[in-house]
């Protein structure tokens, strides 16, 4: 069904100049809390959802190439350790983003989103920027001013982003960049999403883009206990059980058996891509941000100052009950539970 339809199931209505129009971009197939903020964004009707972008996250797969080449493995032995650790293909995490997210689409029963490949690979300057769908995309609908501005909230890596700017600058005074990124200030540290592609988090930030930052100190506040996820989002359809289902895999296959007794995750999840649906929902309610000058990144993902580097919003504090709470309802009431 359209996502207007499945929409009205909820029982209120905004008219489509209260909506924000948003453009999301996941690496959906990368870990398992990608799937439950796509679900989120689609089911918030005070978003108007234009499409989804499919980004790529191969900076392990890249990794484990160097150390490959460097440490003389063979071509089995690499790919063992790529299969072992679940790392895409080079060149193909893209694809696996878009094809879960089509997953997410058709567990939800919505048909009239699009979605977009983006680019396969970090940014390597801003010379000879491939042609692609997702880039384009991210432009022509920043280029309709006479519609708003459109938000484009990323939960991966922000090469998508550089990239449209970079090709088309024009855009940057009708765009606002949520990125979920970077690690805690002042110092910074190594962060799963900036480190796929620092380059193009310099280009953002040094752009004339609007910014709003969200980094791990802010986002690793959505924590959500396992028995939560059970008893209030399991039961709601196809996609609630989908949604926990594959986070518990997860944990299990990647959390659990790479990490052994120091696992990342205990009795609970962090769903840490879901702020970019709250930022919006909830703008304005507290003081959860402050402005401050955008920095520049090193290549180890620490934070140099910059005197003169643009305003840019960072996220303090995020409302973490209202993401859990207000997902699980939605769930409930579309999808049954």
């Amino acid at each position: 069904m359209k996502r207007n339809e499945l929409l009205k199931k909820l029982g209120y209505y905004f008219p489509e100049s209260y909506r924000k129009r948003v453009i999301v971009c996941t690496d959906a197939h990368n870990e398992a809390d990608d799937q439950f903020a796509i679900a989120h964004h689609l089911m918030t009707p005070t978003e108007e959802v234009l499409g989804i972008v499919a980004s790529h996250y191969e900076y392990m797969t890249n990794m484990l190439h160097g150390v490959a080449k460097n440490e003389g493995w063979s071509e089995n032995k690499l790919n063992e350790h790529i299969v072992k650790y679940q790392y895409p293909l080079l060149h193909h995490s893209v694809d696996l983003s878009y094809d879960e997210i089509n997953k997410i689409k058709a567990l939800m029963d919505i048909e009239d989103i699009p979605v977009y490949c983006g680019l396969a690979d970090p940014l390597q300057g801003e010379e000879n920027i491939p042609e692609n769908e997702g880039v384009d995309f991210i432009i022509s609908e920043a280029r309709k001013r006479e519609k708003g501005k459109l938000y484009v909230c990323f939960q991966g890596a922000i090469t998508d982003m550089a990239a449209a700017l970079i090709k088309a600058p024009d855009i940057a005074d009708n765009v606002v960049v949520i990125w979920i990124g970077g690690g805690k200030y002042p110092e910074g540290a190594v962060e799963f999403n900036l480190m796929q592609d620092v380059f193009a988090a310099n280009t953002v930030f040094s752009s004339a883009a609007e910014v709003w930052q969200i980094p791990a100190s802010a986002y690793s506040k959505v924590v959500v206990s396992f028995t939560e996820l059970i008893t209030k989002f399991h039961p709601c359809g196809e996609i609630g059980k989908y949604l926990v289902d594959n986070l518990l895999r997860f944990h299990e296959e990647i959390a659990l058996g790479s990490n052994g007794e120091h696992a990342l995750h205990r009795d609970a999840w962090i769903l840490g891509d879901n702020p970019t649906v709250s930022v919006l929902a909830v703008e304005g309610f507290k003081n959860d941000y402050h402005m401050a000058k955008a920095p520049r990144f090193t290549e180890d993902c620490r934070y140099i100052p910059d005197e003169n580097g643009k305003l840019i919003r960072i996220y303090d504090d995020i409302h973490e009950r209202f993401i859990i709470e207000d997902m699980a309802a939605k769930l409930k009431v579309l999808y049954g539970g």
